[in-house]
């Protein structure tokens, strides 16, 4: 999955920190986060390139818990940053 994030500088700094913090996650096969780059034409807005792949196995039918742990995930490393 590619993804691109694009708000302020401290939005996409904050975009690397949780996807950074994701890629040590046993779901993913790899993610990868690239440096942060200035919109052009703007001074204030910025951008940031993801590549995720997930782990085939974690979205089988038979483990009808992932979207839990994807949840689970998503909702402790956003308190964890946000207490950074």
């Amino acid at each position: 999955m590619k993804i691109r994030v694009m708000g302020t500088k401290a939005e996409c700094e904050q975009a690397q920190l949780y996807y950074n913090e994701l890629s040590k996650n046993d779901m993913l096969d790899y993610c990868t986060v690239s440096s942060l780059y200035p919109n052009r034409g703007s001074k204030n807005m910025y951008r940031v390139y993801i590549d995720v792949a997930y782990v085939p196995e974690f979205y089988t039918s038979a483990n009808n818990s992932t979207v839990g742990q994807v949840n689970l995930i998503s909702t402790t490393l956003g308190k964890s940053l946000e207490n950074k």
